[in-house]
């Protein structure tokens, strides 16, 4: 909204040069003139757009009646009474003002065609984009409105102000104390006219009309810091010669001013002869505005549209029809008045006689008994952007502080450029979003103006490039085409203007010469879908001496092409210009069923031109590109205004959502600048059909814009961001799936075994090929599985690991690993990756006996007279250790260890210990040249036994604890496999020594990436089962710890401190605390990818949760060592909130029935808190007792309730003092 809140003007009226036009910039004047948010809007009738902003103002788009051509003056006439009009038909609903009163009216024109500046042909130079600091799309008449408005403050109400918006004026309003214009005497509150001056250069004001004030008057004398005067005119002259303005000496005409310039060459002061150039803002005050109003009712009553229909109807009455048409009749009798000669000129000045002022038989006698009078602001400026080049320049100039257009201008007009740019809040980006783009030429951007656009370039190979000087505007290029299409290059040289162009480019090349204008516009119905204007920016439209930016003499000469290939024969030589030459091609729509149709876009025709300006022989693509051009149907600029639909293109403008900018500038800051802040793409939340991917221009730019990323992320090796870019493409994907209700698939695909751009590009490509096949389920498996292997790649270093080796332990000699289980007491989930290397990890963990058993075991022997691997898993009882289950599998064959990154594949665990331990590279076991190689030599060499007969190893693992026991079960069982191999194989790990864990309490130790804990983690990762490092920790570290890691330290590094408890706080846990187990298994890989995905979106109720669970694991270590069980209690019961919070309301983390027991519990002051011990959704239940309170009490209190709780096991929980143990036999 750049209307001032306390606008002065009643009724704004802007006229545009035709009716099309009007209705056209209708969306242009909601968007950009006025606040409408709250506002009734309706329209009057066909020719005469109505608006009411929220404050009363009254907004009409209007333009000539009858498409009659009244030139500036009688179009201010027509104005004027529609104004009239629609303010007394308003009255009803007028309260702030008396509508005794007549209305205060400031009418905008906004000028003729734009002949010379064919890009502003569709809706006027009026309505010319410009970018603003604000990154709001401005346009010149929303900034003249706004400058009026403060300007006028105290304008005499019932004065008619009128002004061409299709120049730039500034009067720096920007600055305070705001100026205006001072009305401080009873004859200037009424009588007379008067127009607004600013000073400009003689070149300027000689293409300009000119006030000539009076000799004392030619000066700032008269203006102060409080406002402007109104001042004696001696004249006006109309586009006077640069010597006429110099011969003029009483009054003079022109006036010298000094400017001061910094140079690289020197330093000095400029200085500029100046005339007082006519702005174009003529303000008629009360008195004469009574007189227009007179005059529209009587000598130009053929100028409104009530008088003109009054006078066909005089003439041809009730006749039969056959008479001509009112258009007919208007254009026959309207007279075309010039407000800026014909009426000025009838005003009186110093200079004219006396004599004039009663001249009643002059069409405009009634004007010359007021008095013209000039306001000169000595600090306004004045712009006109006449052609092409001159709208580049400046707005490449206003919006950047070191481009110099290497014309020879200077730097005195760039710097008043650049001043003028700023006064009126010009940058060199609005509402826009680019992405997969390098600067051209070592550009860094700075002087590139983009304003309104969506730029997605191929972020793959970086081949696209804009060039300095640009200016893109209205453009949406381009998406990927789908089916694993990809972007061609689109390059785009040095001071080009792009407008308009939108749709998919569907893998061809975009290149456009330096100094070229590209501009794409919908036709009307039947005209063909769009049009293509192609032109030098520097040619000029109305002559035909360059095309393209060259001699079009060479032009014709080199390409083969002759006159009548570019002009009608019915065009005489002597009027053939580039305006009335058929140069602009037709593209056609590439589905016109769309609701905003698109155009197939193909700019081979540009390859002849580029070869051209290269000097170089036309190759066969550009023949056929000449070819292709000279075979279209082509249309010439002159009739663009009555081909293109004008309000498609306004509509068009506006869907260019400035949200979808945000989000998608949100995104990409978010992601590369490696931001704990929301990465939402929340402007597709309506996007609810199964086509949504294949038909949806947003949601392929969204996709697009996270590919560019994740290919500047892998080339960089900044994998902690493509694996973030990986799961936010998940959870975009998750979202639109879950409403297009799709079944889930089971997941098939091939994962790289590297990651690069390449490998990107072929799971970019198979992700399209699932989205056009409808395989959401399987889409998102892959992307998450993209994810997992880029979150590896921030554990490990990429060159591997070295291990350091020991002897190995003789033949058939068994080495046995045992651990306790372990309780998270607070911080978990803040030690999964990424969260624990993007945010930083705290965990606060307890290692625990279960019933007096270490419920976790792994043995290892090198059997002799075997050969291949036995792996075997068993499940036993926790009460008597019976085997209740088991799964075995042998290893004779690389190919038999393939599956070992498929968690559901049998000893998955197992496999992955020998493959993160080194038996063979992972690159062999999926390389099809290898899989059916013999295991033996490599086991041969693991064992250290090469050379030696053949032997086996042999590997089992038992658990007493149920599958999905939430108490880390798994990774802990995964160290015991790992350090029974070990030490079977002679592999040497910190960590390994129950001694040495005891003699490190009390300080800090780092677990490097030669420890157990890390080798945990990496195997997990292996698993692609995720997880962090808390478990293992938990676990194989004896007694109470804090494990933490820090944040963006790349690889990965936890640190463990382990603290001493008194002999009666250890007593006082082991009474107290009681575990629970509640029948409910819950795979935390399921909850886990839920919270990976939220923690990728970084909303900001996850992101507020992982810093609490951080600082709550300090807390909850303060309790333990302080003996403080019920503060202890506490912290578990707030735990279990935050990891609900974590989980997500829908991640079932929280069955009914545990949500009972534990209000139960807690109501009754059994328990002091408690938490579901891991992710949650089942497993075991921690409780931490109140004092007095035994298990059986809570054991006779759960089984009187209702809710489902047969399955309950109750078990004695200790503080288990001693980790890992490892015993040979």
């Amino acid at each position: 909204n750049m209307l001032s809140p306390s606008s002065p003007f009643d009724v704004i009226i802007i006229t545009s040069p035709d009716q099309k036009a009007a209705i056209a910039v209708r969306e242009l004047i909601i968007s950009s003139c006025g606040d409408f948010s709250s506002s009734s809007q309706h329209t009057d009738d066909s020719s005469s757009q109505t608006l009411r902003s929220t404050d009363g103002t009254i907004f009409i788009s209007s333009c000539d009646p009858y498409g009659a051509r009244l030139g500036s003056g009688g179009g201010t006439i027509a104005a004027l009474a529609e104004a009239h009009e629609a303010y007394y038909n308003h009255s009803n609903d007028i309260s702030s003002n008396s509508t005794e009163e007549e209305p205060t009216v400031l009418i905008c024109h906004a000028g003729g065609e734009s002949s010379r500046c064919p890009t502003q042909i569709t809706l006027g130079k009026a309505w010319t984009s410009l970018p603003s600091s604000n990154d709001v799309v401005l346009n010149p008449t929303s900034l003249l409105i706004s400058t009026l408005s403060i300007i006028f403050s105290d304008i005499p109400r019932g004065s008619v102000v009128v002004a061409a918006s299709d120049v730039l004026l500034s009067f720096h309003c920007n600055s305070l104390p705001k100026k205006k214009i001072q009305f401080d005497d009873a004859n200037n509150n009424s009588n007379g006219v008067f127009g607004l001056a600013v000073p400009a250069p003689l070149v300027t004001a000689k293409n300009h009309g000119v006030f000539v004030v009076n000799d004392d008057d030619n000066s700032d004398n008269n203006n102060n810091d409080n406002g402007w005067k109104l001042q004696s005119t001696f004249k006006v002259l109309q586009k006077p010669s640069v010597n006429e303005m110099m011969s003029m000496t009483n009054p003079p005409c022109v006036f010298n001013t000094t400017t001061t310039t910094t140079n690289n060459a020197k330093d000095g002061d400029d200085i500029t002869t100046m005339a007082w150039i006519d702005t174009g803002v003529i303000t008629f005050l009360p008195d004469a505005v009574e007189t227009l109003r007179e005059m529209s009712n009587a000598v130009l009553k053929n100028c409104t549209r009530v008088g003109l229909m009054e006078l066909y109807l005089e003439k041809h009455g009730d006749d039969d029809g056959s008479q001509s048409s009112e258009e007919e009749f208007a254009k026959g009798i309207a007279p075309k008045i010039c407000l800026y000669g014909d009426m000025l000129h009838a005003l009186q000045t110093t200079s004219s006689s006396s004599s004039s002022s009663s001249n009643d038989t002059n069409l405009f006698g009634a004007l010359s008994k007021h008095e013209l009078k000039t306001c000169i602001i000595p600090e306004g400026s004045f712009v006109h952007l006449g052609t092409t080049g001159e709208l580049v320049d400046f707005l490449v100039a206003g919006g950047s502080a070191t481009y110099n257009n290497d014309d020879g201008s200077g730097d005195l007009q760039q710097t008043k450029i650049q001043s003028f740019a700023k006064s009126i809040g010009i940058s060199s980006k609005s509402n826009a979003f680019v992405s997969g783009f390098r600067g051209g030429d070592g550009d860094d951007s700075t002087s590139l103006v983009v304003l309104n656009s969506i730029l997605i370039g191929n972020g793959r190979d970086k081949s696209s490039s804009i060039g300095e000087g640009t200016v893109i505007e209205h453009c949406t290029i381009p998406f990927t085409g789908g089916s694993g299409v990809d972007n061609g290059k689109i390059i785009v040289g040095k001071r080009c203007l792009l407008s308009g162009i939108r749709g998919d480019l569907k893998g061809r090349d975009l290149c456009v010469p330096s100094e070229m204008c590209l501009q794409v516009l919908p036709l009307r119905q039947g005209g063909g879908g769009f049009v293509c204007l192609c032109f030098g920016v520097n040619d000029g439209i109305k002559e035909a001496t360059t095309l393209y930016g060259m001699d079009i003499n060479q032009v014709l000469e080199r390409s083969g092409l002759t006159a009548s290939d570019l002009w009608d024969e019915s065009i005489p030589l002597s009027r053939r210009t580039l305006w009335n030459a058929k140069l602009n091609p037709i593209m056609m729509c590439a589905d016109e069923d769309t609701k905003y149709p698109e155009p197939e876009l193909n700019f081979s025709f540009l390859e002849w031109i580029q070869s051209l300006r290269d000097d170089v022989q036309l190759d066969a693509c550009a023949l056929q590109g000449l070819r292709q051009w000279k075979e279209s149907k082509r249309i010439a600029v002159c009739d663009i205004r009555e081909c293109v639909d004008s309000e498609a293109e306004a509509k068009y403008r506006s869907t260019i959502s400035s949200v979808e900018v945000h989000q998608l500038s949100l995104a990409a800051d978010c992601l590369l600048g490696q931001k704990n802040e929301p990465c939402s793409f929340g402007h597709l939340a309506g996007v609810c059909n199964l086509n949504a991917f294949k038909d949806n221009a947003a949601i392929k730019r969204a996709f697009k814009t996270l590919d560019n990323i994740c290919y500047e992320a892998v080339d960089e090796g900044r994998f902690h961001i493509l694996g973030r870019t990986f799961m936010v493409l998940s959870e975009l994907l998750l979202t639109l799936w879950c409403s297009n209700n799709d079944k889930p698939q089971p997941f098939a695909a091939d994962l790289p075994s590297a990651l690069t751009s390449e490998s990107i590009a072929q799971v970019i490509a198979t992700r399209d090929k699932m989205l056009s096949e409808e395989k959401y389920s399987s889409c998102c498996q892959l992307l998450e599985s993209m994810s997992s292997m880029a979150t590896q790649r921030c554990i490990y270093e990429e060159k591997g690991h070295s291990f350091v080796y020991t002897d190995p332990l003789p033949l058939d000699t068994t080495a046995i690993a045992t651990a306790p289980a372990r309780i998270d007491l607070a911080g978990g989930w803040s030690d999964c990756p990424p969260i624990s290397f993007e945010n930083g990890g705290a965990v606060a963990c307890l290692a625990v006996l279960l019933d007096g058993k270490r419920p976790l075991r792994a043995q290892c022997r090198v059997v002799r007279g075997m050969s291949g691997i036995r792996l075997c898993t068993e499940s036993r009882s926790l009460s008597d250790e019976t085997l209740l289950c088991s799964s075995e599998t042998a290893i004779q064959t690389l190919a038999d260890l393939d599956s070992f990154n498929n968690p559901e594949s049998e000893c998955a665990l197992l496999k992955c210990a020998l493959v993160w331990l080194g038996l063979c590279p992972v690159d062999c076991i999926q390389d099809d040249d290898w899989k059916m190689q013999s295991i033996q030599p490599f086991l041969q060499k693991f064992c250290q036994r090469e050379g030696e007969n053949d032997v086996g190893l042999e590997i089992i693992s038992s658990s007493l604890l149920p599958t999905g026991s939430g108490m880390g079960s798994s990774s802990i069982l995964a160290g015991c496999i790992i350090a029974s191999i070990a030490k079977c194989v002679g592999v040497v790990l910190d960590g390994m020594d129950a001694n040495y864990q005891r003699s490190t309490s009390g300080r800090t130790e780092t677990n490097g990436t030669n420890s157990l804990v890390h080798g945990v983690l990496m195997v997990e990762q292996l698993l692609t089962s995720g997880g962090g490092w808390q478990d293992q920790i938990g676990g194989l570290v004896g007694g109470l710890k804090l494990a933490t890691s820090d944040m963006n330290i790349l690889p990965l590094q936890t640190k463990t401190r382990r603290f001493e408890l008194s002999a009666d706080t250890v007593n006082n846990l082991n009474e107290r605390l009681i575990l629970v187990d509640t029948g409910k298994p819950r795979l935390a890989k399921n909850i886990l990818r839920n919270v990976l995905r939220r923690w990728a979106c970084r909303s900001s109720d996850i992101v507020a949760t992982v810093r609490e669970l951080v600082s709550e694991a300090s807390n909850a270590i303060d309790y333990a060592t302080k003996g403080d069980l019920n503060g202890l209690g506490a912290c578990m019961g707030k735990y279990w909130v935050l990891k609900k919070t974590m989980a997500g309301e829908s991640s079932g983390v929280e069955p009914d029935n545990i949500n009972q027991v534990l209000q139960l519990l807690t109501s009754s002051k059994k328990i002091a808190g408690g938490t579901l011990c891991g992710a949650g959704g089942g497993g075991f239940l921690a409780l931490m007792a109140t004092e007095g309170t035994s298990r059986a009490d809570m054991e006779s209190a759960v089984k009187v309730s209702e809710g489902g709780n047969e399955d309950f096991k109750w078990h004695n929980c200790a503080v288990a003092e001693d980790g890992l143990l490892i015993d040979v036999k």
